[in-house]
């Protein structure tokens, strides 16, 4: 506890410095959308700015999966070794994938030993240096 006024006031300056450094380092990582407590002056061209933006990201991502709305049949002919793989077609539903895939498999005489999955929505990426990706696998 501050011994003298002097000491006070200077804790008080202290708090009052560190409130508003605080109010800007907010107001700066937020693109300026941050109200001081207790202002009536509320920026509100930012806030609607900031939902608008955030939205608009939103919908940018979502549009952003190219990838068709199809399932992926793959068989591997030997369960072990995931590298070998037969592509067997696109399906529009995951029955129709399994059954395709299960079918394929039956049909090499490999069904003792292979293995197979069905990807939903996939497609190449670059991030992995070309390779499929799906958004869902199932058996």
């Amino acid at each position: 506890m501050p011994d003298s006024k002097a000491e006070s006031d200077l804790a008080d300056k202290f708090r009052e410095l560190a409130r508003e450094r605080k109010y800007a380092e907010d107001e700066a990582a937020f693109g300026g959308a941050v109200r001081k407590v207790g202002s009536k002056a509320a920026p509100q061209e930012a806030d609607v700015r900031h939902c608008l933006l955030l939205a608009a990201n939103i919908i940018s991502l979502a549009a952003c999966d190219q990838r068709p709305k199809t399932w992926q049949a793959y068989v591997y002919p030997d369960g072990n070794d995931l590298t070998q793989v037969v592509e067997m077609g696109s399906f529009r539903t995951f029955e129709q994938c399994q059954e395709a895939a299960i079918n394929g498999l039956r049909a090499l005489g490999l069904a003792e030993v292979g293995d197979y999955e069905c990807g939903y929505r996939c497609g190449p990426s670059e991030r992995y240096g070309g390779i499929n990706v799906c958004k869902e696998t199932r058996q």
